[in-house]
C-alpha cells in the first residue's frame, strides 16, 4: 500500500493536460513542431504551445494542419492561411522550415470545438504578444 493523500478539489487532480483550457486569449510559447502521421495514414504538422501565464501557465495547445493533402484543397488553404498567421504575428515574410518558429511567443485565440462526447481547443487566430509600455520616473522632477 501507498500513502497517497487526495482531496478531490484539488485543481490538479481536476485538470488533465488533455481536457481543453477556455475559450479565450493565452500568451503562449511554440515549442515544437512535428511530422506526425494520423490514424488514417495522413501526414500532418503538428505545432505544440505551451501557456506562459495566468490560471492555466504550463498548459498545453495544439494546432494540427494537414499540409501533404493535395487531393484536399481545403487543408492546404487552411494550413497556409493558420501558418502566414504565425509569420505576421512575428513580423517575418518566409520562413524555409516551421522549426524557425520554435520558441517565439504569440498571443492566441483559443475556442473549444465539441464534437460529440469530446472537446477539444482549436486556435483560431495569431497575434504578437503586446508589449508592456514601462513608464520611467521623470528625473528633472525628482527630489534632489
Amino acid at each position: 500500500m501507498a500513502q497517497f493523500n487526495l482531496n478531490v478539489n484539488d485543481p490538479e487532480a481536476q485538470a488533465s493536460e488533455f481536457t481543453p483550457v477556455p475559450e479565450g486569449a493565452y500568451i503562449v510559447t511554440l515549442e515544437k513542431t512535428e511530422e506526425k502521421v494520423a490514424k488514417t495514414g495522413k501526414k500532418f504538422l503538428e505545432f505544440s504551445f505551451r501557456i506562459l501565464e495566468g490560471q492555466y501557465s504550463g498548459r498545453r495547445v495544439w494546432e494540427r494542419v494537414y499540409i501533404y493533402e493535395p487531393e484536399k484543397r481545403g487543408g492546404i488553404v487552411y494550413a497556409k492561411r493558420m501558418t502566414r498567421l504565425m509569420l505576421v504575428a512575428q513580423g517575418l515574410t518566409e520562413i524555409r522550415d516551421t522549426a524557425e518558429l520554435e520558441g517565439r511567443n504569440f498571443l492566441v485565440t483559443v475556442k473549444v470545438d465539441k464534437n460529440g462526447d469530446w472537446e477539444r481547443n482549436v486556435i483560431t487566430n495569431y497575434n504578437p504578444v503586446p508589449k508592456v509600455e514601462v513608464k520611467t520616473a521623470d528625473m528633472k522632477s525628482a527630489p534632489w
